[in-house]
């Protein structure tokens, strides 16, 4: 019965404790929205029983009867048997909630450079692994989204690998500063160049044919912001702000958290279907294969809204290829990716036909579209994050025994 009840139930439980992580991890998303606290409980343990049972009866009714109508009855003397097979499969099931310092060890601490290198190593997009896990890449928080759009551009160019390491004595989990200890490194190298489809299938001002110089031109901008010279090939964000950087990653909840701002989107799902085409449609979506396919989206309400999608993708592209970094390339870039969307949430008064995961809260369902690649990838990184900054749980395991009588 051992390889059957496993056979019969493994892949059950399995599926079950991810749909309802799914649907905890939306739930919180939405209590974030509206500014609510978030609250985690994890299924700790769940020790399944099998039990198999079986009986066989028998009996003799209507003793010394002879059968005919000159007897007690018909039949006569009669025997029968009876058997019953019983199966049961039960769960004990302990839930979790996170609480007290595990509770501030989870959603406080900051996120380690090595976890978003590991991250990056997984193939999540670069993009949304930046946007999630860190606050600000720069000295001037203006320049934050400069850097990020360089970079994310570098790698869909192969031409960048990130690295990390501690700048400092290690410190207990949960006491670390998040300008302490902590530096990523950008390492640029163009052994792995190839047209990119980004710049290649639209019109792109000012965009070369030779990926070599595009990757020139992205680093030359990128090592202006941190006032090094181009021809390094190393950039390091060190967590310290007297040393001329200042970089600082997020907490669990500090990603949680992006759920009040427009990245995590709440929309009908007519308006879903509006922003999913009309990006779709865009000549310039960097998409449709490596690392920034399913990047984000970019978010025009009203009329016209597919000719400024088309316009955000386009200087996107283009002027992330701009080396002069002046106040007006600053607010354009700033105003932009402002109004970029990771995860895109469709609210409705019936249930989904077509979800991913969905939830009913108050009056509404709130759901991801099952063929919303975008806001499926980015929402699984943030569940990645989540998990990456849970703490191990200390309370004992239970200790299943089973009694054995005479």
């Amino acid at each position: 019965m051992g390889p059957t009840s496993i056979r019969a139930s493994r892949t059950f439980y399995n599926e079950v404790i991810h749909d309802t992580a799914s649907e905890q991890l939306l739930l919180n998303i939405v209590r974030a929205k509206n500014y609510e606290t978030a609250n985690f409980m994890d299924v700790a343990e769940a020790d399944a029983t099998v039990a198999f049972s079986g009986s066989v009866t028998g009996g003799t009714s209507n003793i010394g009867a002879r059968a005919g109508t000159s007897g007690a009855t018909l039949a006569g003397q009669v025997g029968a048997v009876a058997g019953t097979v019983g199966y049961g499969d039960q769960a004990l099931v302990r839930y979790t909630p996170v609480t007290g310092f595990p509770l501030i060890q989870q959603v406080s601490s900051p996120i380690a450079p090595e976890s978003i290198v590991h991250m990056f190593d997984s193939d999540f997009p670069l993009g949304s692994i930046l946007e999630m896990s860190v606050d600000r890449l720069t000295p001037g928080f203006a320049d934050n989204y400069l850097a990020q759009d360089r970079i994310v551009l570098l790698d869909q160019y192969g031409a960048m690998v990130l690295s990390s390491q501690q700048t400092g004595p290690q410190k207990p989990r949960g006491r670390e500063s998040s300008s302490e200890n902590q530096e990523l490194n950008l390492v640029l190298h163009n052994k792995a160049l190839a047209p990119t489809a980004s710049f290649t299938q639209c019109d792109v001002p000012d965009a070369s044919a030779d990926p070599g110089v595009n990757v020139t031109r992205l680093w030359t901008g990128l090592s202006s912001l941190y006032g090094i010279s181009p021809s390094a090939r190393l950039i390091s964000l060190a967590g310290n702000a007297h040393g001329g950087y200042f970089f600082r990653t997020r907490s669990a909840i500090g990603a949680l958290k992006l759920a009040e701002t427009p990245e995590i989107f709440i929309a009908t799902p007519e308006q879903a279907d509006e922003i999913i085409a009309a990006n779709l449609a865009a000549p310039c979506r960097v998409g449709g294969g490596g690392h920034l396919a399913n990047l984000f989206y970019f978010n025009e309400p009203g009329e016209g809204a597919q000719d400024s999608i088309d316009a955000d993708w386009r200087n996107f592209l283009a002027q992330a290829l701009e080396t002069r970094i002046d106040n007006r390339l600053r607010q354009d870039t700033l105003n932009r990716d402002d109004r970029r969307i990771f995860i895109l949430i469709e609210r409705s008064s019936a249930p989904p036909s077509n979800a991913y995961v969905a939830i009913a809260r108050g009056p509404y369902w709130y759901s991801i579209r099952l063929d919303d690649e975008t806001s499926k990838a980015n929402f699984a990184l943030l569940n990645e994050i989540l998990t990456i900054q849970a703490v191990p749980e200390q309370t004992p395991k239970l200790t299943p025994s089973i009694n054995v009588s005479p």
